[in-house]
């Protein structure tokens, strides 16, 4: 079922489509747009499809609008249209119709706000993938959050949503941490460290944490590099799985590179596009001839001395993604990563799909902040700040969010000073607020002295703006999960919790005269539905008490 807000929509689109027919103006239904006013007074609702008659019919888009508001029909969701600005239809919901939206909510109970715009559709969304050669740092933290809100998001719109984590675990950053693991070793049985450090090793205190974990393991396995990379990076992984449960994200699927180095898919790959003509052999190295997709220059797969690129096993990964039959494949990838679009894009067009069956969304960095002033807090890992430093010192919900309440692909400046407030000023504390009042009045509220419901009773200005917030709901929902968009959700939520505290501080509730007091409860209580679902969406608890 649609909701109130998309029944309203389409009951105007449908009725302007058949006003419009009066002028053969060429303008098809889908043209005509519905949308939510951009500033407050006028109306629920805004069309300007008078502007686009107007082009064509060569008269002031004002008059086009006075005459469509003219021959309007009476609409039980609807009041009249009025002519707005140079020519703008604005239409207003009858309060009446849209308070039947409070039943709609609380019968549907946390199911609100699901639709099925996805169809059914197939998605693999990957994230954080980040290199198993250290702790997940703040800006991993960011892709969690986003990738894991995301995910829940299409799953209510419809989709059937896998998460998958690439692990990374081959190459020479395995190497590398080998090497980190050997001196580290040689450093605990008290022979001296190489002076300067190499370059390229990773230097972090964890690294002597694992080869504490090592010796005290007593581990058979020849100390070999290779072996001690292979552990060490297995020791990093299974760490990382322990953060991201700790920060509410859960995966379908750990999907190994060694894995996937060892089945062969590489050399598959790489020998398929040699028998298309899609590799070729140029200045000793072999070239996959990414331009002809639009990438900005070929990529070398192959390297002179006979060596694979990095692409190669992203290039063998994202063929298996795509081999298992998924109608859109999901990449959210860190703000370096800018570069890996167009050779990604020109893989999936080689292989025969349509470019948009891999997207491709940069999330970019963050900065924390303390006093307006960068910080740097690490303990373990050196340069950078760990997602577990930041979450032990202002807890997973402000930290998820922070991290979403910024566009992903917009850096984010994370104040610590304002994430550990307990008070208004702190948004997801101001929101988990309103959740919490609604529930101390639920407690409150006498059992079965008040009547039922007469939701005609909510007439007041401040109730009207938590109806037509609840109305939004469903919308704002697919639209978060068809534009990729998790921010979206936030903003809403702030905006609800916002119209809450006005109501509450405006009017009597539980005090009221009982046909009010019903009215407003049930509205009060429907306001906690949504709040505990957008809230949910977020993987942020909702506190029975603050």
């Amino acid at each position: 079922m649609s909701s109130r807000y998309a029944q309203a929509k389409a009951a105007i689109q449908n009725q302007l489509s058949v006003l419009v027919q009066r002028w053969d103006a060429g303008l098809v239904p889908e043209a005509i747009a519905v949308e939510e006013p951009t500033e407050p007074g006028h109306g629920d609702l805004v069309s300007n499809v008078a502007f686009r008659l107007a082009r064509t019919l060569r008269r002031p888009p004002r008059a086009v609008a006075e005459e469509l508001a003219a021959a309007w029909s009476p609409h039980p969701a609807l009041e009249p249209p009025e002519v707005g600005g140079a020519g703008f239809l604005n239409f207003r919901l009858r309060t009446a119709w849209l308070a039947e939206v409070v039943r709609e909510v609380l019968e549907a109970g946390p199911r609100y706000g699901s639709s099925d715009v996805g169809g059914g559709q197939r998605a693999l969304l990957e994230f954080v993938s980040a290199n198993p050669t250290g702790p997940l740092v703040v800006v991993n933290g960011r892709s969690a959050a986003v990738g894991d809100t995301l995910a829940r998001l299409m799953a209510a719109a419809g989709w059937q949503v896998e998460r998958e984590y690439y692990v990374n675990d081959a190459g020479n950053q395995i190497e590398r941490l080998g090497e980190a693991m050997s001196l580290r070793l040689r450093e605990l049985r008290g022979q001296p460290l190489p002076d300067p450090w190499p370059e390229g090793v990773y230097p972090g205190e964890y690294v002597r944490d694992l080869a504490q974990r090592w010796l005290a393991a007593g581990r058979p396995t020849p100390e070999t590099v290779e072996a001690l990379g292979e552990w060490a990076a297995e020791a990093l992984r299974a760490e990382q799985e322990q953060e991201l449960l700790r920060f509410g994200v859960r995966y379908d699927r750990w999907f190994s590179e060694r894995a996937l180095r060892r089945s062969g898919a590489c050399e598959a790959l790489l020998e398929r596009l040699r028998r298309e003509g899609l590799l070729v052999e140029a200045d000793g190295a072999e070239w996959f001839l990414s331009t002809r997709w639009g990438d900005d220059k070929d990529r070398v797969m192959v390297k002179s001395d006979g060596s694979w690129t990095y692409f190669v096993p992203d290039a063998a990964y994202h063929a298996d993604k795509l081999a298992r039959g998924y109608d859109v494949a999901i990449d959210l990838l860190g703000p370096d990563h800018h570069g890996y679009i167009g050779r990604l894009k020109a893989l999936v067009q080689a292989l025969g799909y349509p470019a948009e069956r891999l997207e491709v969304h940069i999330v970019q960095l963050v900065r924390l902040v303390r006093g307006g002033q960068t910080v740097r807090m690490s303990k373990r890992g050196g340069s950078f700040v760990t997602l577990g430093e930041l979450v032990d010192e202002v807890g997973v919900d402000p930290a998820r969010w922070f991290f979403l309440e910024r566009a992903m692909d917009t850096p984010l400046d994370f104040d610590l000073d304002l994430a550990q407030l307990k008070s208004n000023d702190n948004p997801v504390y101001y929101v988990q607020y309103a959740a919490a009042r609604i529930k101390s009045l639920a407690r409150l509220a006498p059992a079965e002295s008040l009547p039922d419901p007469d939701l005609s009773q909510l007439q007041e200005p401040e109730a009207r703006a938590l109806l037509l917030d609840l109305a939004r709901f469903p919308d704002l929902v697919a639209k978060a999960a068809q534009s990729r968009a998790p921010h979206l959700l936030p903003r809403y939520l702030h905006q609800l919790a916002g119209d809450f505290h006005l109501f509450y501080r405006l009017y009597r509730i539980l005090q009221a005269p009982p046909p009010q007091a019903a009215a407003r409860l049930a509205l009060s209580r429907a306001v906690l539905v949504v709040l505990e679902r957008g809230l949910g969406l977020m993987g942020i608890s909702v506190p029975e008490r603050m």
